[in-house]
């Protein structure tokens, strides 16, 4: 049967194949159309076949093309029941959100308190009115069938809120208006709650599993939102199709991957985004600026497919995009212009430019249309002229007034009249309100009548579908098989798992090798039990944990998405741990068990591996609870970490529970680990007989009275054995000694895992933690209040200019925050404005530097002379199965220089180098080997240059918890000479010119603490921040990545005039637009593989680059921004690359082998480039029209070109002759800086200071951490409360002081994270010489002493008098210090064990297994005198060992103890005289110093191993100190 249905579909394959290939016949066209006709004869327009090819024409595209588009109607025609083309009205869309009053002000621990104990404060607030906030006002729009329509505009314009309501992806807030898909009102009392089935919303954020592969991603996408109908087969079929239009087909066996594993690219992983919301059959397409990291050829390629599939399916797309370039602009048919929420623009994307030319504003000739509309509503003056016949009054000065302006154009009529047309009012009772803008009225419309109201009922029909398009039972299945596949592609995890399994197994096996039946082997056997579950249950902890984390911002995405509901992916997550977990444990516990000489009974051996098992997966619940109901990761291990201890506490073994106050008894029912414990002791000893060897008979040989008669107190020679059963020891321990008891505890931890299992699940389900964290509170405040705020920059003298023909003037200017610009060359020729620059850029802000600031950063005479010539740089890579190594050249005889004055421009594809060069440079590469020369000031690069030096990251890296000022300020404290008084006046003049004013107050925010500010502020804070050193040479490494044109822009203005300070400036640039091009003076461009192509000025309008690649053949063309026409030379390149010639690898296959896949992907950039016609097209199109084509010089003729041009020789004379005058030269020579500008007390002062604030300012993980030590001090208190000094309580000391041992390093957990967060800013503050290691190391470990010492105050004094121990100052100040140092120990522990790792997973597991194998060897469960001798030396290398001694050496000495009522004493049967069997009792401990020499420990040790402890603490920094200085966790 099998047989013949795989027949049955490989035919149906092979009709679908012949038919795709055959598509482009008539016949096959006008059957598509047929078949499709009858799935849906619904009366919506289906757009002709014929007529999509027509308007996509190219003869060397249209077979690829016909048989895509044939494919999809196929698709659609077979699968996609009640599938149809829809209209989307959005009829005076207002959205409406409630917020909170914005509080001011930096949240500290202080205010936290004071605003909690502030009861009536918080009375009020709680009965004030939330303020509503309005995202959207009053959006109309209409998108018919087929139609695509682009959204625009400047931050906080309400983009993204626009697609997610359509998308049914907002939770909170109020809509009012209309949203209309085919007349089916989407919000409402019949409000379909499911039209997502129907909509494709690609997010902006790129979230993904990073241990799948991009084939499995789409599979899995592909699985849960298509539909059911589709056979596995032709979903393969679809996948592939898809991966051919993202041009990811040659990554499709590549891991997605992630920050911590490598994978596919960020711009690869871009179009995994875009490709998995393609498994559904939709009929709207919603895009959030999906090209963010693409470039410009990937970016049209990607976008020209999905307008290409929504044509031939008649669907209408709405995109959002950041910097699209032209080519990209020009593939949208409607444009949707925003500002603030407000429509500025709504009508055909050819329409927009005349419409804003009839307001006074027009584009220059070479600026991107994209990039010059949302320019002008960020600064409507930059590019206003008067309109003829205007009366003064209508110039709209603001982007509202251009917003009004657009309400009584006739676009807007229009767009009303369509509206009216698709939802006429019912009945003429519409309700009006009056708009906020205009004097025109906003009605709430109803639904249709007749035939359009049966259309309306279908598709409301379709739209009420079910809100999976899969059963439970599948999507758990899917998710199952998800996990499976996790495991598999990244082995690394389980490996590490079972690694730590097995050498902890060792471990364990070792130091309790064997164990007898003797008295003393049978009681340590309890010992071993509490250290597996303890192991069981920190390792639990360990890998549950940080899996969860990762895996949350792709579960909440996916579940918003409705991939799933939480149901699946809960018991998913649960089946898929289960076998993993399964042999995990009996890896362990197999191997510690027949080590150990434990019971050799199977059936016992078995039921112990179960109890590991079922403790394994209830701790491993526990954790998964603390991580769902937490948001940070620092909160979730405190959280963890003090119930791994509550545990350790009430497991039984630390305490007697007979001894327990009565209502503690609960804290013992919860504990995973008394259940586990409990169960193994029985399965163990019920019916063992022990035999005491001579050494454990009591009374002991020797002992007084062993030889007296009873009358005299003696034992008359007689000795026993005190605990003779394996019954006995548990009735000692208090536990039952029945059987059955075993399964009985054995069922409540399984109770307990599916306990805490179903906790997770509703914290899953009902605890939201919004991944993208807290809102810009400016952000905030300019939502509530659109004046608060306004980007405008006013132009006072543009109505004197108005009437004038030709305008030469030096007008001045200012923005909101004050900051002085000045405007040069205001032209108005032929009706065109012009704003140039000094070097002549044609559009431009240029700055007079002779009208700077009062005391101003930098004068043009103190610049720096940058001059590098033959640069070549290679890395050493490993490949193969064998690790074959060979050379990959990055760079390739690069030459230039830079200049006071000068802003160069590095720019290329990806591939290109740009960074690479840029890192070179500015010494920061940890790897790799460079050839060539570099000259600074005129001589080799020394000390001075990273003094004298800055460098602009890509990534904005910085301390979350410091404010915008302190981080500027930090930075000019520790690297810079400047008195107080002139940095503070260096401090206010870079605010004011980086427009950082109104945030200065502002935390910066990231990591755990969530988003504070704006990308554009950060990448502003970053600048700023290098900039306040007053550097006389600037790097900048992609300064406008990932934000839109007018962040862009506002940023590289900004720089243009820290240029135009005198600073030389070099900045890798990324796809930028022409208004941000035209800021720099000179370009080097580079091919992929490192190679040049140009480097020199740019001239005035380009003029010198255009004459130069003009004489090559090209011409750029109108609108064309120059960056995009200069990046596509720089593409046209054949599918090689000589970069991977030259490998020099001794294995030939190998080499071929990655070669090839350098050429697949090159195939796929170009195939997806041909197919858009984007790249080689333009190309040819742009060439000069008197030049023949075959003259045009592409690809590696360009290199050639380079290389022998008059233009490079006159360069490379240049700067052989010299670039740097000889007087700056000498200067140069003459100088030499120290290292660090500060003095090492000064960086350390400064550091503690700063680490201090950062803890301060970290309220919920201070008050997480002090909630928990008053929790455990009062719980430790009333546990071990009044301990006797008894035998019994002299046990109970010890696992009291072992307990705080081991709770200092679980409070020290948090360490790691905080460690891991600041390695990144650490990293770039140490590559520029803000301080030293040692400073910083130390500054850590001190800020840390005041909550060292708060956690004295409230464990020790507690605890101490709590537990009824000796009461005497000096025992107590003694404790105090122990434990003092033990904790600083334990911090600096996990300090190092951060800074030596390159993971926060990885450090986790390295304490994890130290602090087990500490816990193993500190002599709690055997004596130093009863210890294996290998581990003796680490015993003695173990500062747990020392500090335990030193607890007791303190508390026990002196101490007399006593066995009450016989409490704790043997009993030893003696005859007496008269020969009657009398009962004499043993009390085996009667004084301290006894109980110390049992365990082979001496009092007159305290100071010696106090010392030990504080050896420890300064060894462990000092290891902290290697580790920051010479462990690179993130290499370049």
């Amino acid at each position: 049967m099998s047989d013949e249905l795989e027949i049955e579909h490989a035919s149906e394959r092979e009709s679908t194949s012949s038919a795709s290939i055959s598509s482009s016949s008539t016949n096959a066209t006008e059957d598509l159309h047929k078949r499709l006709t009858r799935q849906y004869s619904s009366g919506a327009q289906l757009i002709q076949y014929d007529d999509v090819v027509e308007r996509f024409d190219d003869t060397t595209q249209t077979t690829v093309k016909k048989n895509f588009t044939s494919a999809l109607l196929e698709d659609v025609a077979q699968y996609a029941q009640g599938f149809h083309p829809v209209t989307v009205v959005a009829d005076n869309l207002t959205y409406v959100v409630q917020t909170e009053p914005v509080h001011e002000g930096v949240p500290t621990v202080g205010k936290t308190i004071k605003n909690a104990l502030n009861l009536r404060k918080r009375f009020q607030e709680r009965g004030r009115p939330k303020v509503d906030t309005t995202i959207l006002h009053d959006v109309s729009f209409v998108l018919k069938p087929g139609e695509s329509m682009l959204v625009l505009g400047p931050p906080r314009s309400g983009k993204s809120t626009l697609l997610q309501l359509l998308a049914n992806r907002r939770r909170h807030g109020t809509v009012s208006g209309g949203v209309y898909m085919d007349a089916v009102p989407l919000y409402g009392a019949q409000q379909p709650r499911n039209w997502h089935r129907q909509v494709v919303y690609v997010s902006q954020h790129d979230e993904h599993l990073a241990r799948l592969t991009v084939r499995e991603t789409f599979e899995f996408a592909f699985e849960c939102v298509g539909p059911e109908t589709v056979p596995a087969w032709k979903r393969e079929e679809d996948i592939d199709q898809v991966l051919d239009m993202l041009g990811l087909h040659h990554q499709a066996t590549t891991l997605v991957g992630g920050e911590l594993l490598r994978g596919v690219s960020g711009g690869e992983r871009k179009r995994v985004t875009i490709g998995v919301e393609f498994g559904r059959f939709p009929e709207l397409v919603l895009l959030d600026e999906v090209t963010t990291g693409l470039d410009a050829t990937t970016s049209l390629g990607v976008i020209s497919r999905v307008n290409l599939a929504a044509k031939v399916l008649n669907l209408p797309v709405i995109c959002s995009l950041q910097q699209p370039s032209y080519e990209l602009f020009s593939q949208f048919d409607k444009l949707l212009l925003m500002e603030k929420g407000r429509v500025a623009y709504f009508g055909p994307i050819s329409s927009a430019l005349p419409f804003f030319e009839t307001l006074g504003f027009r584009c220059p000739e070479h600026e991107n249309p994209a990039d010059f509309l949302p320019t002008v509503l960020n600064n409507p003056a930059l590019y206003f002229r008067p309109v003829e016949g205007a009366s003064p009054d209508s110039k709209p000065s603001t982007a509202r007034q251009i917003c009004q302006a657009y309400r009584r154009s006739e676009h807007y009529r229009q767009v009303e009249q369509e509206v009216n047309e698709l939802l006429p009012d019912e009945n003429n009772d519409a309700t009006a309100t009056a708009d906020s803008d205009s004097d025109s009225s906003r009605l709430i419309r109803h639904p249709l009548k007749g035939s359009r109201r049966r259309d309306a009922l279908r598709a409301s029909h379709t739209l009420q579908q079910h809100k999976y398009p899969l059963s439970l039972g599948r999507q758990t299945f899917l998710l199952l098989k998800r996990g499976f596949l996790q495991h598999k592609n990244d082995t690394s995890v389980i490996a590490t798992r079972f690694i730590s399994a097995i050498i902890m197994s060792l471990v364990l096996g070792t130091f309790f090798f064997q164990l007898g039946d003797s008295q003393a082997d049978t009681v340590n056997k309890g010992g071993l039990t509490f250290f597996m579950i303890t192991f069981i249950c920190l390792n639990a902890m360990g890998t549950t944990m940080p899996l969860v984390f990762q895996e949350r911002p792709v579960f909440i995405a996916q579940r918003e998405a409705k991939y799933y509901s939480t149901f699946p992916y809960w018991m998913g997550a649960i089946l898929v741990e289960l076998p993993v977990g399964f042999l995990e444990s009996s890896l362990f516990g197999t191997i510690v068990y027949w080590m150990a000489g434990m019971n050799p009974d199977v059936g016992r051996f078995f039921f112990f591996l179960l109890v590991l098992f079922a403790a394994s997966q209830s701790m491993g619940a526990f954790t998964r609870f603390c991580a769902v109901m937490s948001r940070e990761l620092e909160v979730a291990e405190s959280m963890a970490g003090a119930g791994v201890g509550l545990f350790m506490i009430f497991s039984g073994f630390m305490i007697h529970p007979d001894r327990l106050w009565p209502p503690l008894l609960a804290f013992i029912y919860t504990s995973p680990m008394f259940y586990a414990s409990q169960a193994v002791m029985i399965n163990e000893l019920s019916g063992r007989v022990v035999n005491c060897t001579q050494s454990e008979l009591v009374p002991p040989t020797g002992f007084p009275t062993l030889d007296l008669p009873y009358e005299q107190g003696g034992f008359n020679g007689t000795q026993v054995c005190p605990l003779p059963t394996g019954e006995a020891i548990l009735a000692a321990a208090d536990v039952d000694t029945e059987a059955y008891w075993k399964w009985i505890w054995t069922s409540i931890l399984f109770v307990m895992v599916i306990l805490f299992q179903v906790l997770s699940y509703f914290g899953l389900k009902f605890v939201h933690h919004d991944p993208s964290g807290s809102r810009n509170p400016i952000e905030q405040r300019s939502l509530q209040n659109d004046s608060l705020i306004e980007s405008v920059i006013v132009l006072p003298s543009v109505a004197a200019a108005r009437d004038s023909a030709s305008v030469s003037a030096s007008t001045s200017f200012s923005s909101v925050s004050g900051m002085a610009i000045e405007m040069r060359d205001l032209r108005v020729d032929d009706g065109e404005p012009t704003l140039s620059l000094a070097r002549g850029a044609e559009f431009g802000v240029g700055i007079n530097s002779s009208a700077a600031l009062p005391g101003s950063l930098m004068d043009l005479s103190a610049g720096s002379y940058l001059s590098f010539q033959n640069l070549c740089y290679a890395v050493t890579l490993k490949k193969g199965k064998r690790r074959k190594k060979y050379r990959k050249p990055l760079l390739h005889n690069v030459s230039g220089y830079c200049t006071p004055g000068m802003l160069l421009a590095l720019m290329g594809p990806s591939g290109a180098g740009k960074s690479t060069l840029l890192d070179v440079l500015a010494e920061r590469k940890t790897g790799g080997k460079t050839k060539g020369t570099i000259l600074f000031n005129g001589g080799p690069r020394n000390a001075n240059y990273r003094r004298e030096s800055a460098y602009v990251e890509q990534n904005d890296t910085h301390l979350p918890t410091q404010t915008v000022r302190e981080a500027i300020e930090f930075s000019a404290r520790t690297r810079t000479t400047l008195s107080k008084q002139e940095r503070i006046a260096i401090v206010d003049q870079t605010l004011e010119i980086l427009d950082l004013v109104s945030i200065e107050g502002l935390m910066i925010g990231g990591g755990s603490l969530g988003t504070i500010l704006s990308p554009e502020q950060k990448k502003r804070v970053t600048i700023a921040v290098e900039l306040a050193t007053q550097p006389k040479l600037l790097f900048l490494d992609e300064p406008t990545s990932g934000l839109d044109t007018v962040g862009a822009f506002n940023v590289m203005r900004l720089v243009k005039r820290i240029a135009n300070r005198g600073v030389s400036i070099v900045c890798t640039i990324h796809q930028p637009s022409a208004s941000v091009f035209a800021l720099f003076t000179h370009l080097l461009l580079l091919r992929r593989g490192g190679y040049p192509l140009y480097f020199g000025e740019l001239g005035e309008s380009h003029s010198t680059l255009f004459a130069y690649f003009k004489s090559l053949g090209h011409r750029c063309p109108q609108h064309k921004n120059p960056a995009d026409f200069i990046l596509d030379i720089s593409m046209s390149v054949a599918a090689g690359d000589h970069a991977e010639s030259n490998l020099e690898s001794d294995d030939e296959a190998e080499a071929e082998a990655h070669a090839a896949r350098q050429q697949q992907e090159m195939d796929a950039q170009l195939s997806m480039a041909s197919t858009s016609g984007s790249m080689l097209p333009t190309l040819m199109s742009s060439a000069d029209p008197d030049v023949d084509p075959a003259e045009v010089v592409l690809g590696d003729h360009l290199i050639e070109h380079w290389q022998h041009c008059d233009e490079r020789t006159k360069q490379i004379d240049l700067i052989e002759k010299g670039i740097c005058p000889a007087n700056v030269a000498e200067d140069a020579s003459a100088a030499r800086l120290s290292r660090y500008q500060l003095s090492y007390v000064s960086q350390f002062v400064i550091l503690c200071k700063r680490a201090s604030r950062g803890y301060w300012r970290r309220p919920s993980i201070v008050l997480s951490k002090v909630f928990i030590n008053a929790f455990m001090s009062i719980l430790l208190g009333v546990t071990f409360w009044d301990l006797p000094a008894d035998q019994l309580g002299a046990a109970e000391r010890s696992s009291l002081f072992f307990f705080l041992c081991l709770f200092g390093v679980m409070n020290a957990f948090a360490i790691l994270a905080l460690v891991h967060d600041e390695r990144g800013p650490y990293y770039r503050e140490r590559a520029s010489y803000c301080y030293s290691s040692i400073t910083y190391i130390l500054s850590f470990i001190l800020s840390e002493l005041p909550y060292q010492l708060l956690s004295i105050v409230m464990i020790v004094i507690p605890v101490y008098f709590m537990a009824g121990l000796q009461l005497s100052a000096a025992h107590f100040f003694k404790f105090a210090l122990v434990y003092l140092l033990s904790s600083l120990a334990s911090t600096a522990l996990c300090q190092a064990s951060a800074t030596i790792t390159t993971s926060l997973a990885m450090a986790t597991a390295v304490v994890s297994a130290i602090l087990t194998i500490f816990a193993i060897t500190a002599g709690y469960i055997l004596s130093k005198a009863d210890m294996p001798k290998p581990y003796l030396g680490v015993y003695y290398a173990n500062y747990v060992s020392y500090s335990l001694e030193a607890f007791l050496s303190n508390e026990f000495s002196g101490l007399e103890l006593s066995c009450p009522d016989n409490e704790g004493a043997v009993p030893v049967p003696v005859m007496d005289s008269m020969g009657v069997m009398q009962t004499q009792y043993f009390c085996p401990m009667t004084s301290g110093e006894i109980y110390l020499d049992s365990l082979g420990l001496n009092a007159d040790n305290f100071w010696l191993n106090v010392m030990a402890v504080a050896l420890f603490a300064v060894a462990f920094e000092l290891l902290s100190w290697v580790g920051a200085k010479f462990v690179v966790a993130i290499k370049r």
